[in-house]
Order: structure tokens, then sequence, then C-alpha cells
């Protein structure tokens, strides 16, 4: 990897400088910003050795030859064309791909992974890519429109709870991830009908947001295990081979914090 200080690198210094002179910062919010600072800027160096060798083609995983422009309107795009992006639901999304559902929401789609991946896979569904930023939505399109998916698929910006009504009486799976936002949304108090949804939602807990109560309040209708991240192992990655250690391991960062996934089936539907 080039040691040549370009513009990007003097932009990052100068801004790095500038955070560490900020007088409203306490110390251990400066160490923190610099530290996430200083890996996405990494991470990005990485990204430019090693995205050129991927083709642009998802080469593992349930999405495999999925082609997908490397760029990601949220997230890490190597972790998505190596094929091990949160590799802990692999089993969970090939059960959902091998169920034949009708309709599946993605909501928090960002540049369409997931959302454009089941449409390949599910010839037979309609898969809704909501999402609130406009750039996210722009880049599903585009990446619907490479893998020939368009014309299955339904693109849009917020989700409210009234939304999910009109997908009754259909066979209808969730994925979901929308940084905290789904302990407000997802609530079959609200919403009934997400009483006979099969979900995935990775969950935000903070300090109004309770994993348990989130849990719980689907007890009656639906059957919930967790999953949680997993390190990844960065020696199994042929593609990443070329790159020092400590970079193929920031290759295949995907979160800085162990958010866990609900994985939720619907007791209506055994």
């Amino acid at each position: 990897m080039s040691d040549t200080i370009g513009g990007g690198d003097i932009h990052v210094l100068r801004t790095l400088i500038e955070t560490l002179a900020r007088t409203d910062l306490g110390a251990r919010d400066k160490l923190q910003t610099v530290y996430q600072m200083s890996l996405a800027h990494r991470m990005s160096a990485v990204g430019g050795v090693i995205v050129p060798f991927l083709e642009e083609v998802v080469a593992n995983g349930p999405f495999t030859g999925m082609s997908y422009a490397p760029a990601a309107a949220e997230g890490c795009i190597i972790p998505k064309l190596v094929g091990c992006y949160e590799a802990e639901l692999h089993d969970d999304l090939r059960i959902v791909v091998a169920s034949n559902y009708e309709t599946i929401l993605n909501i928090g789609s960002a540049e369409g992974y997931y959302a454009v991946g089941f449409a390949r896979a599910i010839p037979m569904a309609t898969v809704y890519a909501w999402d609130i930023d406009e750039t996210a939505r722009r880049r599903t399109v585009e990446n619907a429109e490479r893998n020939g998916v368009s014309g299955r698929m339904v693109i849009g910006g917020k989700v409210v709870p009234t939304h999910f009504a009109q997908f009754e009486g259909q066979r209808v799976f969730v994925l979901c991830d929308i940084e905290g936002t789904e302990f407000e949304l997802l609530n079959p108090e609200i919403a009934p009908a997400l009483r006979k949804f099969d979900m995935i939602v990775e969950l935000h807990p903070g300090s109004d947001r309770d994993i348990d109560l989130f849990i719980n309040r689907f007890e009656a209708s639906h059957d919930t295990e967790l999953r949680w991240p997993t390190a990844r192992d960065p020696n199994a990655y042929e593609v990443l081979a070329r790159l020092p250690l400590f970079d193929r391991v920031l290759a295949l960062t995907e979160r800085l914090e162990a958010t866990p996934w609900a994985v939720l089936k619907s007791k209506f539907n055994s």
C-alpha cells in the first residue's frame, strides 16, 4: 500500500488536529473521535486496494453472484463483496430464501444489499426497500438495475406502523436495521399485522431501549432467538492475502458495537 500523502490524507490530518484543539470536547471524546476517523480513513485506503480485485460481484454467501456497485451508503463494502457480511445470519437467510415469501420488507435498506439480494434469490417475491436517506435509495435503484430486478422492487422512504396493514394476509418476511427506531416502529399492539410476519431485526439497545422488552412484546406471537456478532478469520479469504494482517482484520470489520439480531418466527405460520 502506498505511503504517498495525498489530498485526502492532508484533509484527515487537518481535521484530526482541529479535533484535538477543540475546547468543547473532553479528552475521552477527542480520543474516540480521532480513533474513529483514523480507522475510517485506513479502512477506506484498504478498500481502494482490495475492491478492484473483487470485480463488483459478491463472491460468497447467500447472495453469491450478485452484481454490486462498490459504494456503501451505510456500513462497509468489503465484507459485502467478499460475502461474509453479517455471516451470523447466513443460515437464517438461506431459510428465508427457501421459504419463498410473497413479500419482503427491508426497512433500513441502505444501498440495497439485502433487498436486491432477496429479489434475485426469490424470483416470485415483491421486495420493498425503505430508507430515509436519498443517496441510499438512489444506489438501491442502481443495484436493482444492475441485477435486472427493478420490476419486482418498490423503493421508498420513511415507514410508519400503519404501512404494515396493507400486507396482511400475505406471506411476509421483514428485515429491519434502523439504528434504534425499531423499538418504536415494530410494536404488535400498534401494528397487529406484525404478529404474522417472520422477521430479523437488528437491535440497538440504549438507555430507553431494552432488548428483553422488545422480545417480550412478541412473546405471544413469535418464537425468538438472538444472534450475536462473532469474529471473522482474517486468513479465510484468499482475496485478502495480499494485505498485512492488521489490514485484513480492518477489511472484515463491520461494526464497532456488538449489536445483536433478533430472529422472530411467527407462531401463526408453523
